[in-house]
């Protein structure tokens, strides 16, 4: 089945440096496409430390424990603040722009606590301390919608 044109997420592969500018018209124009902005961005470590350069003067350290713990970055948008976090399994050469609303986690069967030999609470040995392991089992697949989505790739590391 065709998709057409516009079912795919925002591209920029011109590689380069990222700066403020090439972010927001990146928000624009997935806003422009799919009608709704961008939430988040996430970028890997050596992406995040150019970013920060990048808006020195306009940085702005933010609580965002309810996004993976990190402190972030902000970039200033028309829809308003979009935060930027690092996140280190991401390429060196990536960016991507998130809609988290639009990504959705769906579990199959089988997810929830794992045990072994019936205890959920595992003793953490391996570091000799009295810490203890929770794991938790998902059988699932992402189902990202691309038109929320953007993502730059080949930039300068």
């Amino acid at each position: 089945v065709t998709i057409g044109v516009g079912w795919a997420a925002q591209r920029d592969t011109t590689g380069g440096s990222i700066d403020e500018h090439r972010l927001y018209d990146m928000c624009l124009d997935i806003e422009n496409e799919s009608g709704k902005s961008p939430n988040l961005i996430v970028c890997s470590l050596t992406q995040y430390k150019k970013l920060a350069a990048v808006l020195a003067n306009k940085r702005v350290l933010n609580d965002l424990s309810d996004k993976m713990g990190h402190q972030g970055l902000v970039l200033e948008h028309d829809s308003g603040p979009i935060p930027v976090i690092w996140d280190r399994l991401i390429k060196d050469d990536m960016v991507y722009v998130l809609n988290t609303d639009c990504v959705e986690l769906r579990k199959r069967p089988m997810s929830g606590m794992a045990t072994v030999g019936g205890d959920i609470l595992m003793p953490d040995y391996i570091n000799d301390n009295d810490r203890y392991v929770i794991t938790y089992r998902c059988y699932g697949d992402f189902f990202i919608e691309p038109t929320y989505q953007g993502v730059f790739d080949g930039l300068d590391t």
